[in-house]
């Protein structure tokens, strides 16, 4: 794998790109079977449990390979990660925090600094993993903020 690496170590937010010649189906699916190959029941069990949703969300993921639109997913480490197909290339927005050095896709990083994000339009449409349903980004993170609201009361 080839990797382009560059990144603020004050900040957890990571962007890269992949080239176009892979789906957001495939890159989504590498990225949860790295989350998954390192999930578990916390730092002192040593316990790798897997991801509760990996099993199914990787096999629709395996029978839809050919899916290339928005991909949201709310697994990775400390900022969900937004997978955007611009046409021209996969564009990425994560947490540096996982290990996306183990990813067999070629990924170029961008500088992770929040204003460097990639820009989403409010109105692109997301296939948000957590529950396989398709919404777009405003409705996704107007559920992410209800859900914090709920959480925070």
């Amino acid at each position: 794998m080839k990797l382009e690496k560059k990144f603020d170590v004050n900040c957890s937010e990571s962007t890269f790109t992949v080239g176009k010649e892979h789906t957001t189906a495939e890159l989504a699916l590498a990225m949860i079977t790295v989350i998954n190959s390192h999930w578990g029941d916390g730092w002192e069990s040593g316990k790798k449990t897997g991801h509760p949703k990996y099993k199914t969300t990787a096999k629709w993921l395996k029978a839809h390979k050919e899916y290339n639109d928005g991909i949201y997913f709310p697994w990775s480490c400390n900022y969900d990660t937004w997978i955007y197909n611009d046409g021209k290339e996969l564009k990425v927005n994560t947490c540096n925090n996982d290990p996306w050095d183990e990813l067999e896709i070629d990924i170029r990083y961008n500088n992770p600094n929040p204003e460097d994000y990639f820009e989403i339009p409010d109105d692109e449409i997301f296939l948000d993993l957590s529950d396989m349903i398709q919404k777009t980004r405003a409705a996704i993170v107007k559920k992410i903020d209800d859900e914090f609201k709920e959480i925070s009361k």
